[in-house]
């Protein structure tokens, strides 16, 4: 463990990553064009989710790095039309995923107390003003079926 919290606090001292306190994780915003942007992003041993979220903008995560080279990150798709939840590993072999716009996820890393990093390109470039918290009790009614992942990744709510 001590090993793992010195890469991770190597990371964050090497691509400037700061806390995301909504959304969990740590990041650092690395490109903007009027096109789009790039941020690094950072899950670890001090927050190894990201809560359920949406942005009204495409969103795509590129797996960069993990504990021992590949720990992988799960990202969590709720499918509004299906009620169906899609789950995606990032890693080595299957590094790329791309959210739609509008579309409710949530990532966490594959191995409790690792690390990942990935990377993720919003087109067109994002604003706070697309960015919308998932709420715990509306996701637990709106996709029932996965009120367990849910629950564990969302704050609850007020």
């Amino acid at each position: 463990m001590k090993n793992e919290k010195a890469q991770t606090d190597l990371l964050k001292e090497r691509y400037h990553l700061k806390p995301l306190s909504e959304e969990g994780g740590y990041f650092w915003e690395n490109f903007r064009d009027d096109r789009s942007t790039t941020i690094y992003y950072l899950l670890d041993q001090e927050c190894s989710f990201s809560v359920f979220h949406r942005i009204a903008v495409k969103e795509t995560w590129s797996f960069v790095a993990g504990e021992a080279g590949n720990s992988p990150v799960y990202l969590y798709v709720l499918d509004d039309e299906t009620g169906g939840l899609l789950t995606v590993e990032l890693n080595d072999r299957n590094p790329r995923f791309t959210i739609p716009p509008g579309t409710w996820f949530a990532a966490e890393t594959a191995k409790p107390g690792s690390f990942s990093l990935v990377t993720c390109l919003c087109e067109p470039p994002f604003e706070y003003k697309y960015f919308e918290l998932g709420d715990r009790k509306a996701l637990c009614e709106q996709f029932s079926g996965h009120r367990e992942i849910i629950e564990r990744l969302t704050r609850p709510s007020p």
